[in-house]
């Protein structure tokens, strides 16, 4: 906004009439998901068929070189220098080698549109991972509690600077948004434990002696904590590892 606000001022001063109209409703953050998932979907769908296009372009740019190559004399024979074939035998593989690399330019020009296709199609669910959710959340709570600390500071140490009251404001819509964003992954975390795909792993279910999965492999746990685990990678080490419960992916109690 101050941006925003200086520039009109800038503009104004230099004789330019300037409007400013600004829609600031909060959008929902299932809305958004909603529309992103479409766009992801809509995404995958333009790049599955031009990864198709390049594909057929491919094949036909395969055919001229392969129809060069059998213009060729048989058997790899050497160009004939001197010979009345020698410029023909020349221009026959320039063109052949030609085809040749512009097949191989748009076959990996096709895979990477291939492999875009397939990244926006799983985007969603890369979005939804379990583990990936509770960062999120994570990352949420954390940048929800520096902003209720910052409309604090606003409205009580710097309540009569010039700027509190603007500021206080632009904080307190933030708030409401992430407040909005945490509502929404905090109840698809919700689904996710009541459908079965993750375990709302606390201190309350995971004891000291016990196995958790993370990362790929299994590892004794030797401190349990009120937001992780304590974890020690290799048995000759005396150091311990800071788990969080959400980045765990599997318990196994202690026999």
């Amino acid at each position: 906004m101050a941006v925003i606000d200086r520039t009109r001022e800038h503009l104004r001063n230099s004789g330019h009439p300037v409007e400013r109209a600004l829609d600031t409703t909060l959008r929902p953050e299932a809305e958004v998901e909603a529309d992103r998932s479409i766009r992801d979907t809509a995404r995958a769908a333009r790049r599955e068929v031009k990864a198709a296009r390049l594909n057929t372009l491919a094949t036909a740019q395969q055919a001229k070189a392969t129809d060069y190559d059998r213009q060729l004399p048989p058997m790899g024979q050497p160009i004939l220098v001197g010979h009345h074939s020698e410029a023909r035998h020349r221009k026959t593989l320039d063109r052949a080698r030609t085809w040749t690399l512009r097949t191989m330019e748009t076959e990996r020009a096709a895979k990477e549109m291939a492999d875009s296709a397939i990244v926006a199609a799983t985007a969603t669910t890369h979005r939804h991972n379990p583990v990936t959710v509770g960062n999120r959340i994570k990352t949420m709570q954390t940048e929800l509690r520096a902003l209720n600390s910052q409309l604090v500071a606003t409205t009580t140490i710097y309540k009569d600077k010039g700027w509190a009251a603007s500021r206080a404001t632009d904080l307190t819509e933030q708030i409401a948004a992430h407040e909005d964003k945490l509502a929404y992954w905090t109840g698809i975390r919700a689904e996710q434990i009541n459908a079965g795909q993750v375990v709302d792993y606390s201190k309350d279910n995971i004891s000291k002696g016990d196995l958790i999965h993370y990362l790929g492999d299994w590892y004794p746990v030797v401190r349990v904590n009120a937001k992780s685990v304590s974890i020690r990678q290799r048995p000759d080490r005396t150091w311990t590892q800071t788990v969080e419960y959400h980045k765990l992916t599997g318990h196994k109690p202690q026999a």
